[in-house]
Formats: structure tokens, C-alpha cells, sequence
């Protein structure tokens, strides 16, 4: 951006912002997307108030096998006396809401980083795949939003904080809570941090921890009213546990597959925190120095877990749901602790050099927004691909491997297989979007940003 029309700039700025924030609105707003998982939730939920209604001490087995979080908030807006097409609107909303939530969240959590840092968190939430569920009603949003605020209360030594939003987190997944620790002992370790009275610091561990009993316990009562024991044997199938093979496949799958790697379909956000883990180890205190390494590591731990599930991108859905909750902690925790590598590597390409892996990563991110407008062309790729056996996880196994291999490793990438069409159809929308992205990347690296 030149330095000679600030306001220009500016003008130019809020306008392709305004765009984005229009189409997005749209879509929100006329095309709701109601998931046949939150079908179920919706159904099990209102089951499961009748058998409080029925009887609280009871056991209540038509609940279904997902996770609490879920049903908590389709509890509240059936409480209210909403209709279950009225709750899945709600729902929508909510995500919408939680959505622009974690942005204002890093945005306002990285202000005290590197000076970049900020516009290049909202940069990477903006261009990945989260863009295409904030229309849905898969429960990832929220849990993203709760684990955000779990580990940015862990930072800034807010007890009360960090237990509660610990405490709900915990209860998205029920393997949550060790990560959801790991994490928030990281956050304790960032500058900024370290150096406050060590008993502010103990008391919001010890916040942490009890927000984590808190989860696991909330988890285990639910399943011994919904299952008769602490375990929920939903998920003990074994036809829903990977081989060691497929295993193998799928983990190299949620990362480099051009069908829903997170290296594809989170350009902007994979490239600022292997920029942040790679930074040259400095400085004198320990802890930072390995925080931004530590949160890749957690993210290749939870990609080895879901590596091993039957379905590691959460099924039909656009990019590995299943990680989506945990990047925007795993972003602030990079940024926070190595968001200079950033502007260093600014440096060190020049203002062209810069430029043009901003205006590369921009266009990287292009799918995603297209998704948003266009969200069943994932059906309609594997449809059109005969090449693809179909489906059949209980039935034959082997046949179902065949068929995960070739969705995640087709000839012919999901990545940009529509972007021409769909483009055409929206050109200012698409070019909107590329011009807000690259602007924030660009402010990112040190040059003059919409503020100038």
C-alpha cells in the first residue's frame, strides 16, 4: 500500500471489507446449512428433556453418542420454546456469532505481540476453511471460541476465566481435556506472562486443572446417564478404528491432501505458525523459547489421534473438522511467542518479495471463500469421480480404505476444481476478498495497513 493516499487506501479497504462482510451476512442469513448430525443432536436433546421432564434420576438411552457440548446449546434454545427448524436457525446464528468472535478474541489477544501479529492472526482465520461452518451448524465454531478463551485466559492469569471456558471446552471432545492442559501450560510459559507474581500463576493453573476434572467429570455423568457407565461405548466399535495403514494415510492426509490438508485449505494460518515454530531458538528464559514448537507439536498430536478414526476429516464436511477447534489456540500461542518471525521474514524477502508471497497466499485462500458460496460442490466432486468407490465403513473394510484413499488423494483436486465457474459468477466478491486478504498480510509484514 503506498504511503502518499492513506485515506484512499482506507476508502479502498472498508469497501472490499464491506463486500466480504455483505456475502458472508448473505449467506448466513439466507442459506442456513443444517448438518444430519445436528439432526440427530436436536432429536436426541428433546428426548432427553423428556426424560428429565419424566423422571431427573432416570436413565436416558435415547441420547446419542456425541459430545456434550453439543446438546447444550439445542438444550437452551428448545428450553426457550423454540421449534427444532427454529433451533437450527439458532444454531447457525450462534456459530455466526462465535465465528466473529474469535477474531475480534486474536485480534485483541495479540495486541501485545509483535506489532504484525494481530492482522496476521485475523489474516489466517479469515483465509482458511473455517470461513465455510459459519452458515453451519456443526458444533466447531463454538468449541474453537471456548478453546481460544481457555488458553487466552491461561495468559493473562484470569482464573475465574479459564476455568469455566476450560470446563466447557472439555466437554467438545471427550479426549479434550489433556490437550486443553498442555495448551494452557504453554499460554503460562508466553512473554508477557511468566513474569507476573508466581501465586497469580499457580491459582490459574490450579483453575485450569479444576476446569479439566470439571469437563472429564461432566463428560462421565452424562455417559453413565445415557450409557449406564463413564465411557461412552458410541465410540467403541472397532469398525470406526483405523488400521495402522490407514492410519498412516490418514495422517498424511489431514495435512498435505489437496482434498482437505490443513497445508491447502489453512494456507495462511499453517504458513505464520511454521514460520513461528521455525524461528532460531532465542533469549534467556526457557519456556518461551519452545512455546510456538510445543503448540505445532500438540497440533501433530491431535492430527495422530484422529489419524486413527474411521473418518479423520470429520466426514462430509470441507477441511479436518475435527482440527478446527484447536487452531485458533494454537495460532495465538505462535504468534504470541514468535510473531516477530513474521516481519523478520518480511525483511529478509523486501517489499516485492513480500508482496507477492502475500498476494500467494491470498489466492491460496481463495476455495475457501468459495465454499462458503457454493458448499455442496464437495458432494458433487466425489459424485462426478467414478474413479472413487463408494462408502461402506461396516460392510468391507478394505473397500472403505480404497474409497478414503482415493477422496483424499484424487487426481483431480477438490482444492480448484470450481474456482473458475464459481468465480465467474461472483468476480467482486472473489477479488474483495483476495484485496482484504492481502492487505492484512501485507500490514502484517510492516507496511501501512487499512489504520495508516
Amino acid at each position: 500500500m503506498s504511503r502518499r493516499y492513506p485515506a484512499l487506501w482506507r476508502a479502498l479497504f472498508a469497501l472490499m471489507a464491506l463486500v466480504v462482510l455483505a456475502q458472508v451476512a448473505l449467506e448466513v442469513w439466507l442459506h442456513p446449512r443444517y448438518e444430519s448430525d445436528t439432526d440427530l443432536v436436536v432429536a436426541a436433546t428433546s428426548a432427553a428433556l423428556r426424560c428429565l421432564q419424566a423422571s431427573p434420576w432416570s436413565r436416558c438411552p435415547n441420547v446419542s453418542r456425541l459430545p456434550l457440548l453439543q446438546h447444550l446449546p439445542v438444550a437452551a434454545l428448545l428450553r426457550a420454546g423454540l421449534a427444532p427448524v427454529e433451533v437450527l436457525r439458532g444454531l447457525t446464528l450462534l456459530n455466526a456469532a462465535a465465528q466473529g468472535a474469535i477474531v475480534v478474541a486474536l485480534f485483541r489477544a495479540l495486541r501485545g505481540a509483535a506489532p504484525g501479529a494481530p492482522w496476521l492472526a485475523v489474516a489466517g482465520w479469515l483465509g482458511g476453511y473455517g470461513l465455510w461452518y459459519v452458515n453451519s451448524t456443526f458444533g466447531e465454531s463454538l468449541a474453537a471460541l471456548l478453546t481460544l478463551l481457555a488458553v487466552w485466559s491461561c495468559h493473562r492469569r484470569a482464573a475465574a476465566g479459564a476455568f469455566v471456558a476450560t470446563w466447557l471446552a472439555s466437554t467438545s471432545k471427550e479426549v479434550a481435556a489433556p490437550f486443553l492442559l498442555a495448551l494452557g501450560g504453554l499460554a503460562l510459559l508466553l512473554p508477557g506472562g511468566a513474569e507476573r507474581e508466581p501465586r497469580a500463576t499457580r491459582t490459574t493453573l490450579a483453575a485450569c486443572g479444576l476446569g479439566a476434572a470439571a469437563g472429564l467429570a461432566s463428560n462421565a455423568l452424562f455417559n453413565v446417564w445415557r450409557f449406564g457407565g463413564p465411557v461412552n461405548v458410541g465410540y467403541l466399535d472397532p469398525a470406526f478404528r483405523a488400521a495402522p495403514a490407514q492410519s498412516l494415510m490418514n495422517f498424511a492426509g489431514l495435512w498435505t491432501s489437496p482434498n482437505g490438508g490443513l497445508l491447502w485449505f489453512a494456507p495462511i494460518l499453517m504458513a505464520a505458525v511454521l514460520v513461528a515454530a521455525a524461528a532460531p531458538l532465542r533469549g534467556a528464559v526457557v519456556g518461551p523459547r519452545y512455546v510456538a514448537r510445543g503448540a505445532l507439536a500438540i497440533l501433530l498430536a491431535l492430527s495422530v489421534g484422529f489419524a486413527r478414526w474411521y473418518a479423520p476429516m470429520g466426514w462430509w464436511a470441507w477441511g479436518p473438522r475435527y482440527l478446527l477447534p484447536w487452531l485458533p489456540a494454537v495460532l495465538l500461542l505462535a504468534l504470541r511467542a514468535e510473531g516477530g518471525a513474521w516481519q523478520r521474514l518480511a525483511t529478509r524477502l523486501g517489499p516485492r518479495g513480500f508482496a507477492g508471497l502475500a498476494l500467494a497466499l491470498a489466492l491460496l485462500a481463495v476455495p475457501n471463500a468459495l465454499s462458503l458460496l457454493d458448499s455442496i460442490q464437495y458432494n458433487r466432486f466425489f459424485a462426478h469421480n467414478p474413479a472413487c468407490p463408494s462408502v461402506a465403513v461396516q460392510v468391507d473394510a478394505a473397500v472403505y480404505t480404497r474409497a478414503l484413499r482415493c477422496m483424499m488423494f484424487s487426481p483431480r483436486s477438490l482444492w480448484w476444481w470450481w474456482l473458475v465457474p464459481v468465480t465467474a459468477k461472483e468476480p467482486l466478491f472473489v477479488a474483495s476478498y483476495v484485496g482484504v486478504l492481502w492487505a492484512l498480510l501485507w500490514r502484517s509484514g510492516g507496511g501501512p495497513g487499512p489504520e495508516a
